[in-house]
């Protein structure tokens, strides 16, 4: 897919944010996406996604699954960059970002 050749989509997207760790050990990059909300994740990460329920985060592989051209469209629309600016756009400044593993 062409979208993951931009620089951050390379990443999973909680990865950049330091919350997914896990991801940063394998080097191939994300091999997931949450179509909806158009960004790219790893596998670890795809798995919580997943239960959340398809009301909030649509995922698929980005290697096995089929992709319709408005799933394409959304990934490649957005992206984790623009993502991340959308979706933390009010955040506050002194908002801290829980740590890998770190449950209620």
């Amino acid at each position: 897919m062409m979208a993951l050749s931009v620089s951050d989509n390379g990443k999973c997207f909680t990865a950049v944010l330091k919350i997914c760790l896990f991801s940063l050990s394998f080097p191939a990059g994300p091999r997931w996406a949450s179509w909806n909300l158009g960004v790219f994740i790893c596998i670890r990460c795809a798995g919580i996604h997943r239960n959340l329920g398809v009301h909030i985060s649509r995922v698929k592989s980005v290697n096995l699954d089929q992709w319709t051209p408005e799933q394409i469209q959304s990934v490649q629309s957005m992206g984790n960059t623009k993502a991340r600016q959308l979706y933390e756009a009010h955040l506050p400044e002194n908002f801290r970002r829980p740590q890998t593993d770190q449950y209620p």
